[in-house]
């Protein structure tokens, strides 16, 4: 399984694509280190003992800034079944430092109930914008923005603006 975004991420083929068998790394040498993590926690010889996983930097064709993969073993007790109804052996997460994925816009509105102006401040923040960024930009006073801010937590039960931030960035729209 590979949400949305990962999705885009293999389709553009810098580096990494997809298979039917999963992840396909193009850089040998990540290839390697990411083959030794997995069979270091695949192996299920009594004399090895189970890893947790690790990380692989994938050089990207285009020059652009590595990817980075986090592989994470899933324990036997995970009632997590793929589609195939076998249970799955790890997770990995896919980071592209040059393309940040934000939550869709109507998904998150409609998870929170945020008005159209509050998910415009949301997405902004998100996108690193300040209060006083964002109130520039559509040409209102920062105290209007702070008063959308603060209805925006309110619904998205948070206390602060870095909470919303980070809220966001674990935000996963549905695979359509």
């Amino acid at each position: 399984f590979a949400n949305a975004a990962a999705r885009a991420i293999m389709r553009d083929d810098d580096g990494i694509g997809f298979s039917n068998k999963g992840p396909v790394i193009r850089h040998a040498a990540a290839r390697q280190q990411f083959n030794t993590i997995l069979s270091g926690f695949l192996n299920d010889t009594l004399d090895a003992p189970l890893r947790p996983g690790g990380q692989v930097f994938v050089p990207r064709p285009t020059g652009r800034l590595p990817y980075s993969l986090l592989i994470r073993r899933l324990s036997a007790t995970d009632e997590i079944l793929s589609q195939s109804g076998m249970a799955p052996a790890a997770m990995i997460f896919l980071h592209d430092p040059v393309g940040v994925v934000a939550p869709d816009t109507e998904y998150l509105a409609g998870a929170f109930g945020l008005t159209p102006r509050e998910t415009d401040l949301a997405m902004a923040l998100y996108a690193g914008d300040s209060l006083q960024d964002h109130a520039d930009k559509r040409g209102i006073r920062v105290s209007t923005v702070r008063y959308h801010l603060y209805h925006a937590m309110a619904k998205m039960g948070v206390r602060h603006q870095s909470d919303m931030v980070r809220l966001l960035a674990r935000l996963t729209p549905p695979v359509n």
